[in-house]
């Protein structure tokens, strides 16, 4: 008993043998218990019921009790860790998808495959055929060879005629690496990517370079590509009659059109050099020139295969090459004021 200090006494409640052995266990328990990252060995931390966390054993079948990777394991745990067949770490169905059709095949539900299969015929049809990769089966040697051709056309001694080659499926040409004089597009795809890089460094010596001056240079030039090459598609039909076809495919006149760029890039290069005003216009007028004999010899290369046999109208001919060449001068011209 006690004396409180309004001066009434004061008795303290008994507690019964039981209870106090219930609370010398507890306090004896919670006195062993270290806490988490304290007490323990070091860098380890308490766990009131520790289990051993399996070692990663890359070999493991789906079979591997994996825990940290996410999922279920045991018996239905699939590889690194995922589920067999229910949710993996990440929340998808079957494990975390890694190919094409597993990734659009969770994007996409259901429709998935039908998209995907359908985004790999339209590649295989236009671009993983071997009528794409024929334009880019090229040597070293074949791209030295065929810039001197490109730049100089004047000291091309040999045919302008391609090479055929008899195949299974009938007659074809050979490809660029056997043929100098068949189109490519690996030269003219770097050319008309030199030249809007040419074209911005220019703008960035002058202080004017935006972001959006790339996208502008690629436009245009991408456009005056493809409007040279249906020129040329067109003025080669106009040259045909009941008798005879005159016309070559999209993807030899998209590289025939396309070395042009090769030579503007050369010519915006003296611009970039700081040298003197006369080499940019002597170079400038070099390559038209040889865009010019260029285009005349491959077009009239063209016209001569495919009409030999029919005969043809030499006069309407001469006028369509004479009217390719002259195109050359302008469009060189607007690719070069930069």
């Amino acid at each position: 008993a006690g004396v409180r200090r309004d001066g009434r006494a004061h008795t303290q409640p008994r507690t019964s043998g039981a209870a106090r052995a219930r609370a010398d266990t507890m306090s004896q328990g919670w006195a062993q218990q270290p806490q988490q990252g304290y007490g323990g060995p070091a860098g380890e931390y308490y766990s009131p019921n520790p289990t051993p966390m399996p070692a990663y054993n890359p070999a493991a079948g789906p079979g591997q009790d994996v825990h940290y990777r996410g999922g279920g394991a045991g018996a239905n745990a699939g590889p690194m860790g995922g589920p067999g067949g229910g949710m993996d770490g990440f929340g998808i169905p079957g494990g975390i998808p890694i190919s094409p059709k597993s990734l659009a095949r969770v994007g996409f539900g259901a429709y998935g495959d039908k998209v995907l299969g359908a985004g790999q015929a339209y590649y295989a049809k236009y671009f993983g055929g071997g009528a794409a990769r024929y334009y880019f089966d090229v040597t070293e040697a074949y791209v030295w060879n065929k810039l001197k051709l490109v730049a100089c056309p004047f000291l091309h001694k040999g045919s302008w005629a391609r090479i055929p080659e008899q195949v299974a499926g009938g007659l074809t040409f050979k490809p660029p690496r056997n043929d100098i004089n068949a189109p490519d597009l690996y030269i003219p795809l770097m050319g008309f990517w030199s030249y809007v890089l040419a074209a911005s460094t220019l703008q960035v010596r002058r202080g004017e370079f935006t972001p959006e001056g790339v996208a502008v240079h690629a436009s245009w030039g991408a456009a005056l590509w493809a409007a040279e090459a249906v020129f040329v598609w067109a003025a080669l039909r106009s040259l045909s009659s009941s008798h005879n076809h005159i016309s070559a495919p999209m993807m030899d006149l998209a590289a025939y059109t396309g070395y042009t760029f090769v030579l503007v890039a050369a010519a915006l290069a003296t611009k970039i050099l700081n040298l003197p005003g006369w080499t940019h216009l002597l170079s400038g007028g070099w390559g038209a020139l040889a865009s010019a004999v260029f285009m005349v010899k491959t077009t009239k290369r063209i016209i001569f295969s495919e009409a030999r046999s029919h005969g043809f109208d030499g006069n309407r001919h001469n006028y369509v090459l004479l009217m390719l060449a002259g195109l050359q001068f302008p469009l060189h011209f607007w690719l070069g004021s930069v």
